[in-house]
C-alpha cells in the first residue's frame, strides 16, 4: 500500500478541488484520495460492463490488424500477406459502411455486435483465413457482375466532384 501513496497523493491534489468530493469524503470518513480512487474504479468498471464489447471488438479487430497490415508492408516478401491484409480492409470497410447504413435492421439482431465481431476474428485468423474466403466466394463475384456500373458509378462521383 505504501507503493500506492504518492498516486494517492496526487489524487488527494485532485479530489480536494472538487466541493463534492470534500464533503463525500468527510461523510463517508476516508481520504479525499481514496474516494477519487473509488469514483475513477467503479466508472472504469461501469464503462467495461457497458462498452466493454465495444472496446474489446474494436482493439482486436483494428489494432491488431493494422499492425499485422504495417508488418506486411514492411516485410520484403510484397504478395502475399500485403494482398491478404488489403483485402481484409476492404471486407471491414464494406461492411463498416453496410452497419452504418442499416443499423437500425442490424441492431434487432440479438449478438449482432458478437456476430460481427466472430465474422472479423475469422477474416484475419490465419487458419481460417476468412477474408480470402468472403473474398472469393461472395465480393469477387459481385465485383465481377457489376463492374461497369461501378466503374460508371465512379465516374458519375468524379465528375460531380469537378463539377464543385
Amino acid at each position: 500500500m505504501e507503493k500506492l501513496e504518492p498516486f494517492i497523493e496526487t489524487l488527494e491534489q485532485l479530489g480536494n478541488d472538487i466541493p463534492q468530493i470534500v464533503e463525500l469524503s468527510k461523510k463517508s470518513g476516508q481520504r479525499v484520495g481514496h474516494v477519487v480512487l473509488a469514483i475513477v474504479a467503479v466508472t472504469a468498471i461501469l464503462v467495461l460492463i457497458f462498452l466493454g464489447p465495444l472496446i474489446l471488438s474494436v482493439a482486436i479487430t483494428v489494432i491488431y490488424p493494422a499492425y499485422k497490415s504495417i508488418e506486411a508492408l514492411e516485410s520484403k516478401d510484397t504478395d502475399d500477406d500485403d494482398k491478404y491484409w488489403l483485402t481484409y480492409w476492404i471486407i471491414f470497410g464494406l461492411i463498416t459502411l453496410g452497419d452504418q447504413f442499416f443499423w437500425f435492421i442490424l441492431e434487432l439482431i440479438p449478438y449482432y455486435s458478437w456476430i460481427r465481431f466472430g465474422l472479423f476474428v475469422a477474416m484475419f485468423s490465419p487458419q481460417i483465413q476468412g477474408a480470402k474466403v468472403v473474398y472469393e466466394t461472395v465480393l469477387r463475384k459481385i465485383l465481377t457482375n457489376n463492374k461497369d456500373k461501378i466503374e460508371k458509378f465512379i465516374a458519375d462521383i468524379q465528375n460531380s466532384a469537378s463539377d464543385i
